[in-house]
């Protein structure tokens, strides 16, 4: 006992230092620009955004989520099959653009996150994507080009060298590199990224860059408990005559717990139908599952009543969709992630 007493200062120490770390990370999660709404290239961008990336580049912690980590996205798709014509608000990276890709519907796109580095890389990715001459190109200039290719390919009056070079050093760091990109740069199959990858993809891929092109995909760097922000976004969609098909939270319920959300969502109900789907997901193990329910009269009543704590899947009657894997096929899959997870803790050590 006397001896566990002993250890008492040191490992309040080492939680309030923890504690400390974490506080920092979540502070640096918020950094970035002031929320704006319709971001449509990096040109748009002011050096201060660019002084940020160029100071955090190779910070492993700043731009982590960049990549996708729901292996299996195409388990959303049987719970979207009522959601109306419109637009997809989504968090995300790859998430919001794959959906976009896949689902005819979606007329327009707002990705939004709260990570300046999430962000740039949308813009960046964007910026990819517009310039490629096909999907071939695209991976050309995404897992290969130098950054002389880059500095060739992408200069203009706003893009000088030294800003391409820092947007090289960032996705090469984020998107080539970064192990948890692995199974997405890879050829699809039913466990990675089946029926979604618009990098293996033709038709996905035309979607996709017809819709960046056009400027009918925005990004925006957005906390979805920043109220006046979310006002803003749903003005602007509601400037523009947009309806709302889909809103995809990913699992940030998880974080931050179901109640701002639905304060989130009320803002929402006025570009909304009653088909609209409001999407999120939930880690399980080495699997996600997906979750939905439509903004329905009903359940629109009962975002304005709803309680704190309360059990969001069972309050709005949510329908899921869990994926049924089984057999060597999903063991070796098991495999593989682990493999993945052992090198994404090498990966986030070696920064330091």
């Amino acid at each position: 006992m006397q001896r566990w007493l002993s250890l008492l200062p040191l490992l309040l120490t080492f939680f309030v230092t923890v504690f400390q770390s974490w506080t920092v990370l979540a502070e640096d999660f918020n950094s970035g620009p002031v929320f704006r709404i319709g971001v449509r290239s990096l040109e748009e961008l002011a050096q201060d955004d660019f002084d940020v990336l160029k100071a955090r580049k190779t910070d492993g912690h700043y731009g982590n989520y960049v990549a996708p980590n729901e292996w299996q996205p195409a388990l959303m798709l049987p719970l979207l099959v009522s959601a109306p014509t419109g637009s997809l608000v989504s968090v995300g990276t790859q998430r919001c653009l794959m959906t976009a890709a896949k689902i005819k519907r979606i007329l327009k796109a707002h990705c939004y996150d709260m990570s300046h580095g999430v962000l740039m890389f949308n813009l960046l990715n964007a910026k990819l994507i517009a310039s490629a001459k096909d999907r071939r190109d695209f991976l050309f200039l995404a897992l290969k080009a130098s950054s002389a290719v880059w500095k060739k390919r992408l200069s203009n009056a706003t893009l000088g060298d030294e800003r391409i070079q820092d947007l090289f050093d960032f996705w090469n760091y984020h998107f080539r590199v970064n192990p948890l990109n692995r199974f997405f740069t890879e050829s699809p199959t039913r466990f990675k990224f089946g029926e979604m990858n618009y990098l293996y993809d033709d038709a996905l891929f035309v979607r996709l860059q017809k819709m960046i092109r056009a400027g009918d995909i925005t990004f925006d760097w957005l906390d979805v408990k920043n109220t006046a922000a979310i006002q803003a976004l749903v003005k602007s969609m509601k400037a523009n005559g947009e309806t709302l098909s889909i809103i995809d939270f990913s699992n940030i319920p998880e974080w931050i717990t179901f109640t701002p959300i639905a304060t989130a969502l009320n803002e929402f109900v006025s570009i909304s139908r009653p088909e609209t789907v409001v999407l999120q997901t939930i880690e399980e193990d080495v699997r996600w599952t997906y979750f939905a329910f439509d903004l329905t009269n009903e359940n629109q009543q009962k975002l304005k009543t709803y309680p704190a704590g309360a059990d969001a899947m069972a309050y709005f009657l949510m329908r899921s969709s869990t994926p049924n894997f089984e057999g060597r096929d999903y063991e070796a899959f098991k495999v593989e992630l682990k493999k993945l997870e052992k090198d994404w803790s090498l990966y986030l050590g070696s920064e330091n």
